[in-house]
């Protein structure tokens, strides 16, 4: 291998598809991308035998900016946005990890469980969060009490009408979650996206139970959610390229990535 290049550029000899010359000129065209921002860079070279080559490299930061321009004209064409976010199982590990980190950037936060005492467990959940926080350096005071005045608690699932998404996090059973989402489809005709946050669960089949499966995705968040960054978006068969790229907004909003 050594025979096939030539170090000192120029041709490279038998055939070698770069050789020292080819990678040289290839890392030169990569720094003038990064020194000029340049959406194209061509360069050529030999490969001996009277023959030659030409590689065309594009800015990937151009690409990506491309296609941020391409996801925020889906979202802004739509008239659908999100302002208000309700949470089925909102006190449960997940529920009020997710209702904490929605308040936090903004949203209004409707938190829905069973009973009063799970939805106190919750709230007192979020309290501790944001204490730990404060106590961190990471929150202000000023933080803690924006947070919590737009989390509203509640045990009835028609307070959760109002909402522009709701993200359930009940129990992996997927004939509850499939009855939470009709129930809810039952009682408006007002228009949301139904995200659920299963990990094991098919989009797919919870969306089968809804008269808008366009509107069904899947938001995974990880735990505990005011810490961790990720968030897995889970396509169904049926989602809607506009329903995808509201869940990645809303996702942005609350610093997931």
């Amino acid at each position: 291998p050594e025979k096939k290049v030539n170090p000192y550029g120029g041709a490279i000899a038998l055939g070698h598809p770069l050789g020292a010359s080819g990678i040289l000129r290839t890392v030169d065209a990569i720094s003038i991308i990064e020194d000029t921002g340049a959406k194209y860079v061509m360069t050529a070279f030999c490969i001996g035998g009277g023959q030659g080559i030409a590689l065309l490299l594009k800015n990937c930061d151009d690409v990506r900016g491309e296609q941020k321009k391409t996801e925020e004209t889906i979202v802004a064409k739509s008239a659908f946005s999100i302002k208000n976010v309700g949470i089925v199982g909102g006190a449960g590990t997940m529920g009020h990890g997710i209702a904490q980190v929605a308040a936090a950037a903004g949203y209004r936060v409707i938190l829905r469980d069973v009973d009063r005492d799970t939805l106190a467990h919750g709230i007192r959940a979020i309290e501790r969060n944001l204490a730990k926080g404060i106590q961190l350096g990471k929150l202000t005071e000023a933080d803690r009490d924006q947070t919590l005045e737009y989390i509203h608690g509640t045990t009835h699932l028609d307070k959760l009408y109002q909402a522009d998404l709701i993200v359930e996090a009940v129990p992996e059973r997927l004939e509850l979650k499939q009855a939470i989402l009709r129930e809810l489809e039952s009682g408006t005709d007002r228009q949301f996206i139904f995200a659920s946050n299963t990990s094991s669960l098919s989009i797919t089949e919870i969306a089968k139970s809804s008269r808008q499966p366009e509107r069904v995705v899947g938001m995974h968040f990880f735990n505990p959610v005011h810490v961790m960054r990720l968030l897995e978006i889970v396509v169904g068969e049926a989602t809607s390229p506009e329903t995808v790229e509201i869940a990645r907004e809303v996702g942005r909003r609350l610093r997931k990535e």
